[in-house]
This record gives structure tokens, sequence and C-alpha cells, in this order.
């Protein structure tokens, strides 16, 4: 499928399985998924317009997805429920996904802050 700026779901990344975009305001994207084999679902990233024709990140030619680490992601995740729902043709905000992904991301941070524990 070619790289289309009005649609996040046009990007399929090979690390990336059981993508679900999530929130999309015309720029910026969010998704859930799961990364290299990971079976806990987590978030990625991207900017769709800017840094040239393919959005940001880009790698290899390809535009790609960035995982945001969960300590970031909680922030993001409730930066875009807090914010008014994009309105436009395009545009996605499922605040049930959303929600659900911030549960996993606050789980995810717990477990690994446990983890340095010991």
């Amino acid at each position: 499928m070619p790289y289309n700026p009005s649609s996040p779901s046009s990007i399929r990344p090979h690390k990336w399985t059981n993508l679900n975009v999530v929130y999309f305001d015309g720029f910026a994207a969010l998704i859930t998924g799961n990364y290299d084999g990971d079976p806990i679902p987590c978030v990625g990233m991207r900017w769709m317009r800017a840094e040239g024709p393919q959005g940001y990140p880009v790698t290899s030619g390809h535009p790609t997805w960035m995982v945001l680490p969960c300590k970031i992601a909680i922030y993001v995740i409730q930066g875009a429920l807090d914010d008014t729902p994009p309105s436009g043709p395009d545009t996605v905000f499922d605040p049930e996904a959303l929600q659900k992904a911030l549960i996993n991301e606050q789980a995810r941070r717990a477990r690994e802050e446990l983890e340095s524990l010991n």
C-alpha cells in the first residue's frame, strides 16, 4: 500500500502486528499494537506531515512508527484524551482504545519500576 499522509493505517512495518490507529488529528498519529513479538501492546507515534513527503520518522526510505517508552507514552495518551477530539474527514479518536492503552502503559511502567528494585 503506498504512503498516504491522510491515512496512518497505510503504514504497516513488518515488526508491528495487531496495529490499531487510535488517534489522528491530521498531523500526528498514535497506534497501539505489538512490537517485535512483545505480547503486551505498546504505543507508537509518528508525524504524518513533517520532515518531507513521507512524514517522520522514516527508516531506510520507508515511513515507520516509533515506539514510545512507557514513561512518555502515558503523558502522550493522557494529552490525547484531554484534548478536544480532532474533527475532519480523515481524523481518528478512539477514547476507549486510548484508555486501554493508558492502562497498559501504566502497568508496563509499574513492572519496570518493580524490576529495577530487584
